[in-house]
């Protein structure tokens, strides 16, 4: 197995003996029955007969998802992902964090806890460890510095982080908003998990090594939960809508009273995401760019440039959004973005013998080419307006 990504995925003892090990593709299965019993009509009644009808289940590697139309004929795509929560975490996820721009005080708290999904070894197929694999999943980590990039993690800067990340995923929305994307799933992720007690220790070595305080991280890392993941639909228009301010850590207490934009950066990623996948010449195709990995460009992006004054949000908007938009670029050119927890990982690997996939990549890199050449030119301008 290769030694970077066998990192990733983990082995879960059965409680009936010590040979036996937990299944992913039996979990998987059984949800999956469980899922398609809930949709019939003795069990959720109140779902309507038109709804029901419009709903098809689809499986996957790690979820299940229900694909399904509105009155409206608009498509949405729901993924319910079983995931299982454990205390600690693997040292590697500590030692990112703790090289990252992350206050060290918030470490240990981001380092509590983990998930592992039944997602599958994508370079074993079907020889027989691969079926009792889980892949390590750091939702409830990525979760958080995202939440509080402009919050607590700014040490009192007014950042700009999530405002990038809210322009980069309108950028997303517009392109699968196009005619030839209308019909792909647009789905975001949310939680409901049961909460236990501890982390994997090597999320709080990674956390203790990012730009995140110290002091926020104990409470990053002090539980662990079982939970089932599901993305729900989020509109285009509501896109750069921030959050209630009780989880805008980013630019909240993680920003240590600094006014930063890291949220903004990440909505604007998210708004030009949905853009691209608006276009008419993706409507009929497969999401091959997640929203989730623009998640990922900005927490690289936020160790690449950790200083808080960079982000501060009444002035650092533009240009961040601007590098933001540059870096997406060079992922989409080399087709490598790396996991953040594990650098020798690339999220696009799976996709590189996908001729589908591969098509469309180039299609985004052309239209994230034209929101960067707009944006440089607007930068231009306004250098020259207030020179």
């Amino acid at each position: 197995m290769d030694s970077v990504l066998r990192k990733t995925f983990v082995t879960l003892k059965h409680r009936t003996g010590p040979h036996a090990w937990t299944s992913p593709k039996e979990l998987h299965k059984d949800f999956y029955n469980a899922v398609q019993k809930a949709l019939g009509k003795p069990v959720l009644r109140t779902i309507s007969r038109r709804l029901r009808l419009n709903i098809r289940l689809k499986t996957g590697s790690p979820a299940v998802t229900l694909k399904y139309k509105t009155y409206d004929q608009k498509p949405y795509s729901i993924d319910l992902v079983p995931a299982i929560e454990l205390a600690g975490g693997p040292p590697e996820a500590g030692r990112v964090l703790r090289k990252s721009w992350i206050p060290e005080k918030h470490i240990d708290r981001l380092c509590s806890k983990f998930h592992v999904v039944a997602k599958i070894h994508p370079k074993l197929g079907n020889e027989p460890t691969n079926c009792r694999l889980w892949r390590l999943s750091f939702s409830a980590a990525e979760k958080a510095i995202l939440l509080r990039a402009d919050g607590e993690f700014a040490d009192g800067h007014k950042t700009c982080r999530k405002a990038v990340l809210r322009l980069l995923k309108t950028d997303l929305l517009d392109f699968y908003a196009e005619p030839t994307q209308q019909d792909a799933p647009q789905a975001f992720t949310s939680n409901n998990s049961i909460e236990l007690a501890g982390g994997p220790p090597e999320a709080g070595r990674v956390l203790r090594k990012s730009w995140i305080p110290e002091k926020h991280i104990d409470r990053l890392c002090s539980k662990f939960h079982v939970s089932w993941a599901m993305n729900r639909p989020t509109a285009a228009s509501g896109a750069c809508r921030s959050r209630p301010p009780r989880k805008l850590r980013a630019d909240g207490e993680f920003a240590d009273g600094h006014k930063t934009c890291r949220k903004a950066v990440l909505r604007l990623l998210k708004t030009d995401l949905l853009d691209f996948y608006a276009e008419p010449t993706q409507q009929d195709a497969s999401q091959a760019f997640a929203s989730y990995y623009l998640k990922m460009i900005m927490l690289n992006l936020y160790d690449r440039i950790p200083c808080n004054a960079d982000w501060e949000s009444d002035t650092m908007l533009l240009p961040r959004y601007c590098e933001a938009l540059c870096y997406w670029k060079d992922i989409l050119v080399h087709r490598n973005l790396p996991f953040y927890f594990e650098k020798g990982v690339n999220l696009m690997e799976e996709l590189s013998n996908d001729d589908g996939a591969q098509s469309q990549m180039q299609d985004l890199l052309d239209h994230v080419s034209v929101f960067y050449t707009a944006i440089l030119l607007v930068l231009f301008l306004c250098t020259l307006y207030f020179a």
